[in-house]
């Protein structure tokens, strides 16, 4: 945690040095030029661009590449196969960290300076806030960049960027990833019980990666995504229906 807070402030300290190295090279004309880029900003992206569909579409065209892209990368035919719960929710994570960075570019694009209140927010979010899962950070950063913003009155930005990336959001986290155990199997038995729970779990629905059998402890685990509106129960209900009695085990969800 020391550490930490030395590098955050390492950082913060080197982005007002660079900062103030900027304002000094152009103190005498920083104002009117700031002023000045702040108002171009607002007239590409304020209220006024609201009633402008050209612009419109020209904002979310830039967000939904910057997301097509990211898809085309995340599911990427040579990336590594996902094991993990972490492997499955990868993809996640990376088409909105494009969509960040989509955002952020247009900020800067509009008014340079802004990168380093980017950089700094940045760097207290990295070393001073518990985030958790990657993909959580990319939310938080995500809804930053919409609060400057409307911070800068940029509306129509803000607006569009909020609504689209509500959509992409919404279609990301159709499914959910869960880590499901197959306990108390016989050790010559893995392979037939992984391959009955797999398709079984496949008829339900349920996407999932390579089974993880381990025969000193006697069980089977799969890292899936089923779709958000299935509960444990109708996951159970549906695998007692399908994998033969002979091969079922104690299904257990763990929370890591």
């Amino acid at each position: 945690m020391r550490i930490r807070a030395l590098l955050a402030a390492g950082v913060l300290a080197g982005t007002i040095l660079v900062a103030e190295a900027a304002l000094a090279q152009g103190a005498a004309g920083a104002p009117n030029e700031a002023r000045s880029e702040l108002a171009a900003a607002r007239r590409e992206f304020g209220v006024e661009a609201l009633s402008d569909p050209k612009k419109i579409a020209g904002l979310l065209l830039v967000v939904l590449g910057a997301a097509a892209l990211g898809a085309a990368l995340a599911y990427h035919p040579f990336a590594a196969r996902p094991v993990s719960v972490e492997d499955l929710e990868q993809p996640k994570t990376i088409i909105t960290y494009t969509v960040v960075g989509a955002l952020i570019a247009i900020v800067v694009a509009a008014i340079p300076a802004m990168g380093f209140a980017i950089f700094g927010i940045g760097a207290l979010m990295r070393f001073r806030t518990q985030l958790g899962a990657a993909k959580e950070t990319g939310r938080v950063i995500l809804s930053t960049v919409v609060g400057l913003l409307c911070g800068l009155e940029l509306w129509m930005a803000a607006i569009a960027g909020t609504a689209l990336a509500w959509v992409i959001i919404l279609a990301l986290e159709s499914r959910v990833s869960m880590r499901m155990v197959v306990r108390g199997v016989e050790s010559d038995a893995l392979a037939q019980v992984a391959g009955e729970y797999a398709k079984a779990l496949r008829d339900l629905g349920c996407r999932l990666g390579p089974p993880r059998k381990n025969p000193t402890k006697g069980q089977v685990s799969f890292a899936l995504q089923m779709p958000r509106k299935t509960t444990h129960e109708e996951i159970e209900s549906g695998l007692a229906a399908a994998v033969p009695k002979q091969w079922r085990g104690t299904i257990d969800w763990p929370e890591d």
